[in-house]
């Protein structure tokens, strides 16, 4: 009887251990550290509207068309942040000041997915030209 005790209560710890073993690699992989943050997904941009405009022309609203933005995405024009109002995954709109279309040439449009912790900065997606005529 004894034996059979011992059995029992060896078998429910090995069990106890798999599980909690189980659980806390299921839980604990993934190496990132207390506070790291995750990486956001990446955007990307497929289409500009419109993709040109008159050189001097007023402010204007240019449409950016992709997929993976997430509600918190920032359009950047010419490497400076600019205003930018989510719509869907999909698409984003940007605030574009007349100032920013005074001079002829052409301007590199992307989107940036922030991020938190280590991944603060975030993710950028391809870079459009967008030409000013």
């Amino acid at each position: 009887m004894v034996t059979f005790v011992i059995s029992f209560l060896e078998a429910v710890t090995m069990k106890s251990l798999s599980v909690l073993l189980l659980l806390m690699v299921s839980l604990g992989c993934g190496g990132y550290g207390a506070g790291s943050g995750m990486k956001p997904a990446t955007p990307t941009i497929v289409t500009l509207s419109p993709d040109n405009v008159k050189m001097g022309s007023g402010d204007f609203v240019l449409t950016v068309n992709g997929s993976t933005f997430a509600n918190n995405s920032v359009v950047y024009w010419n490497s400076a942040r600019v205003v930018t109002t989510y719509m869907s995954t999909g698409q984003v709109t940007a605030s574009i000041p007349a100032a920013d279309i005074a001079a002829s040439g052409t301007v590199s449009v992307y989107v940036n997915n922030p991020g938190t912790g280590t991944y603060a900065t975030g993710v950028n997606s391809n870079s459009v030209a967008f030409t000013i005529n």
